[in-house]
């Protein structure tokens, strides 16, 4: 799990636009074939296993792709987001299965994952909203100006 993940700094620094990515990928300015690979690995990583996305390395390169997210056209963002859910959905069977068996141990081994999904969905939600907000601001001003 990346050392420094804390919820509730997280959410913090992304609602101050604060955000500081560790092992931040370069995003801008690169090759969108070398996005995709990437990305595609990224998809292979969490379909092994949806407690991936506690090593660090991969939840910085999520989160990389999140930060950089409006320069992305919808295809790309949506298998972004189809990853994420995805394990996600994953984590929370898991979960829901070692809750059935009473199994508080591993109970408790799900935390870090589910936080770091929840995480990025509010975060990809966020974004999405601000560049929905932003599109619309840009229709506005363009209709009076007319």
């Amino acid at each position: 799990m990346p050392a420094q993940f804390e919820l509730d700094e997280e959410l913090s620094s992304i609602q101050q636009d604060t955000i500081h990515i560790s092992r931040e990928i370069p995003i801008e300015g690169e090759n969108q074939k070398t996005l995709e690979r990437i990305l595609n690995e990224i998809v292979d990583i969490l379909q092994e296993s949806s407690y991936n996305i506690t090593d660090s390395t991969l939840f910085d390169q999520i989160r990389s792709f999140v930060k950089y997210d409006m320069s992305f056209n919808a295809i790309f963002l949506e298998s972004r987001l189809v990853a994420t859910l995805s394990g996600f959905n994953t984590e929370i069977v898991s979960t829901a299965q070692d809750l059935d068996a009473n199994d508080q141990e591993a109970y408790l081994h799900h935390r870090d994952p589910l936080e770091m999904y929840g995480f990025l969905v509010f975060w990809i939600i966020s974004v999405t909203e601000q560049k929905a907000t932003s599109r619309a601001t840009v229709a506005e001003k363009a209709g009076k100006a007319t």
